[in-house]
């Protein structure tokens, strides 16, 4: 049997996959970043590089397919113009960027210290801090919402056209930073072979030099 499998890396997909990875299913898996699914998924799986909101995707996909496993979360599906809860606001996200995101509650002066030890002035984190603070007052419902102020742009739509191509960049240069150091270290390493060979070779050319 061919089974189709929406968002494999998420929290119900990830552990579904190993059950269905049997000599009797032929598995078929759409997600958006090959990358983040195991080694072992990629070789038993076959997979559709693509969103579930795409169409054209879901229509490649579903091509013989038996049976269909849809795994996405039911908090994405309450996204409209309501608010969101910050739960169904980490699990969207989640969605989007298929790795595990969940939301924690921190108080003003923890968000503060954070914000600072990991590089900010404390200026601009106490700017930030205010602005969030001013946010949870509800600075931004002081006028009623109808559908000529409300954007038709869903969290879901923002996060897979601004989140997740910031994500990745960070990401690509956090790895490219991260090779550089290792090539920088073995460099360091090299020449200090290099300079160990070298003291040797020095002492053993004083050794055999005639008196």
């Amino acid at each position: 049997m061919k089974i189709l499998i929406t968002n494999p890396t998420g929290r119900i997909g990830r552990r579904i996959m190993p059950e269905l990875l049997a000599p009797e299913f032929s598995v078929r898996v759409i997600v958006r970043d090959p990358t983040r699914l195991p080694a072992e998924i990629r070789q038993e799986a076959e997979v559709v590089r693509g969103s579930t909101d795409d169409a054209a995707t879901l229509r490649r996909a579903l091509g013989g397919v038996e049976a269909l496993f849809w795994c996405v979360p039911t908090e994405s599906l309450q996204e409209t113009k309501e608010d969101l809860s910050y739960n169904q606001a980490a699990a969207v996200i989640e969605r989007t960027l298929e790795r595990p995101v969940r939301y924690l509650a921190a108080s003003a002066n923890q968000y503060l210290r954070t914000l600072v030890d990991s590089g900010a002035s404390a200026e601009y984190a106490r700017s930030v801090v205010e602005m969030f603070a001013e946010l949870a007052r509800g600075i931004t419902h002081t006028d009623p919402r109808t559908t000529e102020s409300t954007r038709s742009t869903t969290l879901g739509a923002w996060a897979e056209s601004e989140l997740r191509p910031a994500v990745e960049s960070v990401r690509s240069q956090s790895e490219t930073a991260a090779a550089a150091r290792k090539s920088f270290k073995t460099v360091i390493h090299s020449n200090e072979c290099l300079n160990l060979i070298r003291s040797e070779y020095e002492r053993g050319t004083q050794r055999i030099s005639p008196a």
